[in-house]
């Protein structure tokens, strides 16, 4: 059970991962374009 609670929210926090540095990445273009 431990094992696969393991596998199944390990992809999870992978794809917040990714969403959280496109969202800091676009931010970061955004007040870099509009200066």
């Amino acid at each position: 059970m431990h094992a696969y609670v393991m596998c199944f929210s390990m992809p999870i926090l992978f794809v917040a991962d990714l969403l959280w540095v496109v969202i800091v990445s676009m931010v970061v273009l955004s007040v870099l374009l509009l200066r």
